[in-house]
């Protein structure tokens, strides 16, 4: 080997061993700053806590939880109440002063954004503890996306530990840990970053509230309502757009909340409560245009299914107010594909309850 091959084969070799230290000094380094950079994103949207999941109080959440909201609300009713609204977003406008005419029972309005069968159970045990007694009725409203198969049953009670021990048949998944996989994501990020803006620079309005008996009120949409600028074409292409994604991995009825919905049953049975129980509507125009696009009316005809073969067996009835012409309704009292203004969904249970009462049910 010649004086220069010899050399070659040293620099080689010393840039090998170079390029060597270099990378186990990257292998080295890499998963701390990581580990770091995860930690720096837990610890941030923990203390921050934007959807108020983890509840520390340092700054005001920037996305809504209803039903912490909602919890906090039974607990300071002053005294017990009779009737208890439960369902989802679709029903957060029943006004429970409203059905008291009617009925004579003061109620409470459970009703929550996304609400699944487990909510309804849930609600129902919460109820029961917290006022002392169970309630004489239970108006229901109940999507068919109430029974999708499309998320873990606990993933709904993201941060509500009190309605997710009601549920101790339920698996919970990771609830030990005092975060969740949601905390490491970027959509979580995101908002905490929003609540750290919107608290130095001051919070947008309030996009929902709700009132001592549970009302609920979204506000941006009741202040477009009576200005005359709400726009019903825009809310039904964003409620397509929503129930598109809703739709497309909702393969089958979940067992999981079918045997929820059981249970809850089971309980409005044991207690002999007045189960009223309706099947929420949605927009002509907007079911037409979901029904043609996903298979919204496939699972919608599985669900009415169970939940006829259910009432049925108990001898109890659903009422079906699949359309504004079936309570007497007007398809243009719609903020979007699904929501009605409150005093439409209000209209329509207060016409349930009068049917129920003229038949003596």
């Amino acid at each position: 080997m010649t004086a220069d091959e010899t050399r070659s084969k040293q620099v080689l070799e010393t840039t090998a061993m170079s390029d060597n230290r270099a990378a186990r000094r990257f292998a080295r380094i890499f998963p701390v700053i990581a580990l770091g950079g995860v930690l720096l994103v837990l610890t941030l949207n923990v203390l921050v806590d934007a959807h108020g999941v983890h509840m520390t109080g340092w700054l005001r959440p920037v996305v809504a939880n209803h039903r912490l909201r909602k919890e906090f609300l039974l607990r300071q009713l002053p005294g017990p109440v009779e009737l208890l609204v439960l369902g989802s977003s679709r029903a957060i406008g029943i006004d429970p002063a409203a059905l008291q005419e009617v009925t004579g029972l003061e109620g409470f309005n459970a009703a929550v954004g996304s609400a699944e069968t487990q909510d309804y159970l849930a609600w129902l045990r919460l109820f029961i503890a917290v006022n002392g007694k169970p309630p004489r009725m239970i108006v229901l409203g109940i999507d068919e996306v109430s029974f999708a198969n499309s998320r873990p049953i606990a993933e709904a009670f993201s941060g509500s530990k009190e309605l997710l021990a009601m549920l101790p048949e339920v698996d919970r998944g990771r609830t030990y840990l005092p975060f969740d996989e949601h905390d490491l994501g970027w959509g979580r990020t995101w908002d905490s970053l929003r609540s750290i803006y919107f608290a130095l620079t001051g919070y947008p309005p309030e996009s929902d509230l709700f009132d001592a008996n549970g009302l609920g009120h979204y506000i941006a949409r009741e202040e477009a309502l009576e200005n005359g600028s709400l726009d019903l074409e825009a809310g039904l292409r964003e409620s397509l757009t929503d129930y598109r994604n809703r739709f497309a991995p909702f393969t089958a009825l979940s067992e999981e909340r079918i045997a929820c919905f059981d249970r809850f049953l089971d309980l409005v049975a044991e207690h002999d409560i007045e189960l009223v129980a309706f099947a929420t509507p949605m927009h002509p125009e907007f079911l037409r245009r979901i029904e043609a696009e996903t298979v919204a009316a496939q699972r919608k005809a599985e669900v009415r299914t169970l939940l006829r073969q259910r009432f049925a067996a108990r001898g109890w009835v659903l009422h079906e107010a699949t359309q504004p012409e079936n309570y007497g309704g007007n398809p243009e009292n719609y903020y979007d594909g699904v929501h009605m203004h409150p005093a439409e969904v209000t209209y329509l249970v207060e016409s349930i309850l009068r049917e129920r009462q003229g038949k003596g049910k």
